[in-house]
């Protein structure tokens, strides 16, 4: 199955005419994007982390770091 990212599904909005292209958005959709990514790594990280720390039967520290997010208004 294929990811679905924000900017597919804008891009599936704008074929079926759904919506109209905006520069903004685009650029809004652009930042979305990365946010979706990072918030994929961490969470593949922290899974294979806690696979790795049940394989040695001791827990590992996660990077609690939040993924910073978008405002929007």
């Amino acid at each position: 199955m294929a990811l679905l990212t924000p900017t597919k599904l804008y891009q599936h909005f704008l074929a079926t005419g759904d919506c109209q292209f905006d520069e903004v958005q685009s650029k809004a959709i652009a930042r979305l994007d990365i946010i979706h990514h990072q918030l994929l790594n961490k969470t593949s990280q922290l899974s294979l982390k806690n696979k790795i720390g049940q394989l040695f039967a001791k827990k590992l520290h996660t990077n609690r770091e939040p993924v910073q997010g978008l405002y929007m208004w």
